[in-house]
């Protein structure tokens, strides 16, 4: 636990990570917010999010792991997100897409708090609706499955052309 109570220490990192997608642009009053971080107020927030210029830190508020780190990109307009990473400690069960979307909705839903759906895996999950989102997020948003990932000549199309669009 951290000293003023507001969730546990950062640990630090030094392994390997992954890729995710995740092309989310902002303005500059939201590139504002999301460089405030996200301290944890309660059992029930599930992530602690720190900025360190020019990345954001996205740690699990109960163990301090880190999750994700994400470049933010900005100019006097607003930002991006130049690159999305996911450390080890992500299984990525779900894909690399899946994962992105998650990021998606962390940023858009937890810290920015915008009316967003939560991303369900195209596999779906055990349990009641609703019942992973608050072990991944804490929330109660309205929940929207997403498409299965794509398979073959399409979705190397797909990814190339993520690649060069970034």
């Amino acid at each position: 636990m951290s000293a003023d109570g507001s969730g546990a220490v950062p640990v630090p990192y030094d392994g390997p990570f992954r890729t995710v997608p995740c092309a989310e642009a902002f303005t500059a009053a939201e590139c504002v917010r999301l460089r405030q971080g996200l301290l944890p107020q309660s059992m029930d927030d599930k992530w602690a999010v720190r900025f360190e210029e020019p990345f954001l830190y996205l740690h699990r508020s109960w163990t301090g792991l880190l999750c994700y780190r994400l470049r933010l990109d900005g100019s006097a307009g607003g930002g991006r997100i130049g690159e999305a990473l996911a450390s080890s400690h992500v299984q990525m069960v779900h894909g690399p897409d899946y994962e992105g979307a998650l990021v998606s909705f962390l940023l858009r839903g937890t810290m920015l708090r915008q009316a967003v759906s939560f991303p369900v895996p195209a596999s779906g999950v055990p349990g009641p609706e609703g019942l992973y989102q608050h072990a991944v997020s804490g929330t109660a948003f309205p929940e929207t499955a997403l498409p299965a990932p794509r398979r073959g000549l399409g979705a190397a199309l797909v990814r190339a052309w993520r690649r060069l669009t970034r």
